[in-house]
């Protein structure tokens, strides 16, 4: 028997796709890694087209902190919002930083 992840069973039961939409300054390849290695389905990563143009047509919008928020709570849309601090410092330099 083959075992999904509640992931992959909502996303086949309700056969909804995820879409993921970078910022153009990101770096994508992790993402691209990711999709490829798993076996997760449904997932479409979109360079291309606006975020103004995907925002009316999707459920709920996940993103970090973002001014997108309030365009997608004017359109009724559910929000969750990441709120991610992403440090490119070693835990050891932090820890050196806060001390002093």
């Amino acid at each position: 028997m083959e075992t999904k992840t509640s992931y992959e069973w909502y996303m086949e039961r309700l056969n909804k796709k995820l879409i993921i939409k970078s910022h153009p300054r990101d770096d994508v390849k992790w993402i691209l890694n990711y999709i490829s290695d798993s076996e997760v389905k449904n997932v479409i990563l979109d360079k291309n087209t606006p975020t103004e143009e995907l925002l009316p047509y999707c459920e709920a919008l996940i993103t970090t902190n973002s001014t997108l928020m309030l365009d997608a709570m004017i359109l009724k849309k559910p929000v969750i919002n990441l709120n991610l601090i992403i440090c490119t410092i070693s835990a050891n330099s932090l820890y050196k930083t806060i001390i002093k």
